[in-house]
């Protein structure tokens, strides 16, 4: 982990941060974070994401997704937990355990650490005529 960091710093000395923040109390900070608002994340989802997350890596190990798992996979996955959502809203009942809706933002969340960094060809979508 520090040698991540140490090649952080030696990749950005000598680069400007941008512009700077002046505060009240006389201290700057720069604003190049102004275009991420990580502050702006919802907590109380984020901890139902991370429970998902942890229920995850009990049955598969952990940042098994990482590895790569087929995009057809994973939205089919999301697809299904968005329907239970959607039948659990309409009915009033619950249908089984799962937090369906937390697992559609990890079916979400998934494909874009694939679009980032990969491997999205380990499958994809297709047109219906190209299916075998």
């Amino acid at each position: 982990m520090l040698s991540i960091l140490y090649s952080y710093i030696n990749q950005t000395e000598g680069r400007t941060m941008g512009k700077l923040r002046k505060f009240k109390s006389g201290a700057t900070r720069s604003e190049d974070a102004d275009g991420e608002r990580y502050d702006l994340i919802s907590p109380f989802a984020m901890k139902r994401l991370a429970m998902i997350m942890a229920e995850g890596a009990k049955t598969h190990g952990n940042a098994n997704f990482e590895k790569g798992v087929p995009l057809d996979a994973t939205l089919n996955h999301l697809e299904r937990h968005l329907q239970m959502w959607k039948m659990e809203k309409k009915t009033g009942k619950k249908i089984g355990p799962d937090d369906h809706m937390a697992k559609v933002a990890w079916g979400a969340f998934a494909i874009m650490h694939y679009e980032d960094v990969g491997p999205l060809d380990n499958g994809v979508l297709v047109p219906w005529k190209d299916l075998p």
